[in-house]
């Protein structure tokens, strides 16, 4: 199969994935379009860490602290300054950015578990903080934010076109992240993630390239958080508590965390396995849930994208086998 074939291939398949994802609202129940809209808050936040994980290798927990700060920047300018919900998200996107840059500088000379405690640590204050300065959050109370409904010549209603919203952020988050894993960021990031020596003796230089793939992930985590804060209408510190950032860890796992499609999953995953382990024991649903994880875990090591890729590679495997087996035979 040529190379040429298989992008267009999977251009069709992301068109294909693109045109189901904007029609579902028309179809499926408030309820679920609901919660595709939250798996689709998710996503630039999982996209985040496919960068600064799957890629660069750097074990960084904090992107549920980023998430809080984009779904409060958006909440607190739509509730008490009156602005446009969709204006918001590239705030929220921008001031993530920033506090990423601030934390992200000191940090460089961090790595490998040292990071992860530093962004664990960010991820265990952030709420303290939102509950702290009442003022502006609301403390535990949290804030809760009105949209109008869409006008009626646009045939949809609230949920739907929040979800539409969802769509299209994450459509872009994805494109974005796509072609900055394909192209030479990508692949120095990789270097860097496999051996430092080589990556340096090839010029790249690290210090930089560590501090933007931290500012991007920081980025798409707060746009997702705005993302959220429009979805659920409602803010509070209880959301982003310590287990949200495993939450997003987990999702990145189950996905496949090399890949931009395991993000997709793990989004979609997060959101629908806890939902589904409920059903199974209302009481007992946090351990069905974790025993599912460790399942599909133990299953697929490489998230389910990378399962997926194993059963292709067997399958290119056995059809070149038979078709060589074929031409001899003829010979």
């Amino acid at each position: 199969m040529s190379r040429p074939f298989a992008l267009d291939r999977l251009g069709a398949a992301q068109f294909a994935v693109l045109a189901a994802g904007v029609g579902a609202p028309f179809v499926l129940s408030s309820y679920t379009t609901f919660q595709l809209a939250t798996a689709l808050s998710y996503l630039p936040a999982l996209l985040g860490l496919v960068v600064i994980t799957g890629l660069g290798g750097q074990i960084a927990l904090g992107n549920g602290a980023f998430f809080a700060l984009g779904a409060y920047t958006t909440a607190v300018l739509v509730k008490t300054y009156g602005w446009n919900y969709v204006a918001t998200l590239p705030v929220a996107a921008a001031l993530s950015l920033v506090v990423g840059l601030v934390i992200g500088v000191p940090s460089l000379r961090l790595r490998g578990h040292f990071l992860a405690v530093l962004t664990l640590g960010l991820a265990v204050v952030a709420p303290q903080v939102f509950k702290h300065f009442q003022s502006v959050t609301n403390g535990v109370g949290g804030l809760g934010i009105f949209l109008a409904d869409p006008p009626k010549w646009a045939h949809i209603d609230a949920t739907q076109r929040n979800y539409l919203i969802a769509l299209v952020i994450a459509a872009l988050a994805f494109a974005s992240t796509r072609g900055l894993t394909r192209g030479h960021v990508g692949r120095a990031l990789r270097a860097i993630r496999d051996n430092e020596a080589v990556a340096v003796s090839f010029g790249t230089n690290i210090a930089r390239l560590k501090i933007a793939a931290f500012t991007y992930s920081a980025a798409l985590a707060g746009l997702g958080g705005g993302v959220f804060a429009i979805v659920v209408g409602f803010v509070a510190p209880d959301n982003f508590m310590l287990g949200f950032a495993a939450l997003l860890i987990i999702g990145l796992v189950l996905g496949g965390k090399d890949s931009e499609w395991g993000a997709v999953v793990g989004s979609l995953l997060v959101v629908g396995v806890p939902l589904y382990a409920a059903k199974i024991d209302q009481a007992a649903s946090g351990l069905v849930f974790a025993l599912m994880v460790l399942g599909a875990t133990f299953a697929a090591p490489a998230g389910a994208v990378g399962l997926v890729r194993r059963v292709r590679r067997l399958f290119v495997a056995d059809t070149t086998a038979i078709t060589g087996a074929e031409t001899n035979a003829k010979a």
